[in-house]
């Protein structure tokens, strides 16, 4: 079969004149397991390939697709329905959709008139059966578990799919199908070329604003130490790779097998800039692993702290206190890393005075970079759930879901307009500090940190003014 990936635009998410940071890695995984059973593939991504519709439409004449599968997240998801209407005025095509937001909005997705079916969750093992059967002319796609499709005037559920257990079990994703690296952007990326990669899946914590489960699952899985160091040097070998970004939500989770992929990292002399694309937990790190990571090539490191209130910190349930963001930040300084904070603002009880403490903090921890974000209430979250019954949510509009698009709820003690000021002010006063501002004309000793720090800069204060 001649099967067509395609990435919907994200300039809803990241902003009209942002380069995307990487290619969609699900989307990849994809491809690898349809090559791997002998299919055609291709891969377009909307924006890094600068595709119009009359692109798309050329290109759907050209290749002649059986099969188009699509990815959305939430803010993505009109880019992907209108995807979707091109295609079907186009060609026979079959179009199936999966990635986060058909797992958490599976009735709104399935409802589209252009979208044929949906995978639920993880979709390796679904596409495939999905595909075996298309090939075969059946059409009792109900025995397929992760999968919803419409039947007559009606829509057919399937069961629940469980969790990949053995993701080494997985083929590396298909980065050989992407048409250009170097239009990919990741943020703070020193090299043009920059591979990401998952080398574990799920996270066991829950924090009320994360949708990362919904997909994941809570359980973590890890792929072996062998299976990640072999992906490495594949990469390094096949593309001469000097970048990796890592995509895990809770890499450090474990630690003795963290230290162990750093170590043989270090031990390979590869000589790779790593990152963490995702940043850490705070109660993650201690010596012995800021020890291997430093080690293994990593430059920067970035925690999500989100708030500088107590109370607020507990009510979204991060496991977390203040006093182990301090204890992070003071080892993770003492190895010279440079490093981020992560900040929200918009949260369930937040107000002008929580705010203030949250500037205040980032203050005192005074990482090199921090990042206040906005709020996003994503379908699926406790935290959706909790702002739906106070009817805070007033803006249902996805295409304004983006992590740097404003607000899209009130609280009772704050308004969004405030909320957007007060964001402005935090980056305000956490920069332009006489400190702040010596620490990074200090830091900046060769071009390589100049590089370094301009870009952290751009990432830093995006779509903010």
């Amino acid at each position: 079969m001649n099967i067509l990936l395609v990435s919907p635009s994200q300039r809803f998410v990241y902003g009209e004149n942002i380069k995307p940071p990487y290619p969609s890695i699900g989307l990849l995984m994809i491809g690898a397991v349809l090559l791997k059973i002998n299919h055609k593939v291709k891969f377009i991504d909307i924006d890094a390939d600068e595709i119009n519709e009359t692109e798309l439409i050329y290109y759907l004449n050209i290749f002649k697709p059986d099969l188009i599968c699509l990815t959305a997240s939430t803010p993505t998801f009109k880019s992907a329905r209108r995807i979707a209407k091109i295609i079907k005025k186009n060609c026979q095509a079959k179009v199936v959709l999966g990635g986060i937001h058909a797992t958490v909005d599976p009735e709104n997705c399935i409802g589209d008139k252009n979208i044929d079916f949906l995978i639920i969750g993880e979709g390796e093992i679904t596409i495939k059966k999905l595909v075996n059967f298309l090939e075969c002319d059946r059409v009792d796609f109900y025995k397929i578990k992760g999968l919803w499709y419409k039947e007559g005037n009606g829509v057919v559920k399937g069961a629940s799919r469980d969790f990949i257990e053995n993701i080494d079990d997985l083929p590396f994703p298909a980065w050989e199908l992407v048409n250009d690296l170097k239009k990919y952007h990741p943020p703070g990326a020193i090299h043009d070329k920059v591979i990401s990669i998952m080398t574990s899946r799920g996270c066991p914590f829950n924090c009320t604003f994360c949708s990362a489960w919904l997909i994941a699952g809570k359980k973590f899985r890890t792929r072996s130490k062998e299976s990640v160091i072999e992906e490495i040097k594949y990469y390094i070998e096949k593309f001469d790779i000097q970048e990796i970004h890592i995509m895990d939500d809770v890499f450090t989770l474990e630690k003795s097998r963290a230290i162990e992929i750093c170590q043989e990292i270090q031990a390979n002399r590869w000589n790779l800039i790593l990152s963490f694309a995702n940043g850490l937990r705070v109660d993650s790190v201690d010596d012995d692993i800021l020890q291997a990571l430093k080690g293994a090539g990593f430059k920067d490191l970035g925690f999500g702290v989100e708030t500088g209130d107590e109370k607020i910190l507990k009510n979204i349930k991060k496991g977390i206190s203040k006093d182990q963001v301090r204890r992070a930040f003071k080892l993770t300084k003492k190895y010279n890393f440079i490093t981020w904070g992560f900040f929200i603002i918009g949260l369930p009880g937040e107000t002008e005075e929580s705010i203030w403490k949250t500037i205040d903090f980032a203050i005192e921890l005074e990482p090199d970079f921090a990042k206040f974000l906005i709020l996003k209430p994503y379908l699926g979250t406790e935290v959706y759930s909790e702002l739906q019954k106070m009817d805070a949510i007033k803006n249902f509009n996805y295409d304004n879901y983006g992590v740097y698009s404003g607000p899209v709820h009130d609280l009772p003690d704050l308004s969004s307009d405030r909320m957007q000021l007060l964001q402005r002010r935090a980056y305000l006063k956490f920069y332009l500090r006489p400190k702040k501002i010596f620490q990074h004309i200090k830091n900046l000793k060769n071009i390589t940190q100049i590089k370094s720090y301009l870009l952290m800069i751009k990432f830093a204060f995006i779509k903010i003014f």
